[in-house]
């Protein structure tokens, strides 16, 4: 199975976590996704410079909090055959800033 397309997954959090939490949640969130499609090639482009650098060992893991989900989306990138892991930043990903921005500006909201 193959896609070229950008699949949006929203989920929410029911308690306060860092934002390296909450990006870690999503990643793991979409690799389980795409190992339940049965996907073998992956491309991983993620704005979080912490959490790549630390999927492809650049960075120690130092966080407690950190430590099982960087785990397990290390166990669930060992289920698909190739997976090419790039940073983008922020402000090169349109989509992901006018979504951060909506997100950072319901919690203001208290919504």
């Amino acid at each position: 199975m193959y896609f070229d397309d950008i699949l949006p997954y929203p989920f929410s959090l029911s308690y306060n976590c860092s934002n390296n939490v909450v990006e870690y949640q999503a990643l793991t969130l979409r690799l389980e996704a795409a190992t339940k499609m049965d996907i073998h090639r992956l491309e991983i482009y993620w704005d979080s410079q912490l959490v790549i650098n630390q999927l492809l060992g650049d960075y120690e893991v130092r966080k407690p909090e950190l430590i099982p989900y960087h785990g397990y989306a290390k166990r669930l990138l060992q289920s698909i055959d190739l997976v090419s892991v790039k940073h983008v930043p922020r402000k090169m990903n349109k989509q992901a800033d006018a979504l951060a921005r909506l997100a950072s500006s319901l919690t203001y909201l208290g919504a």
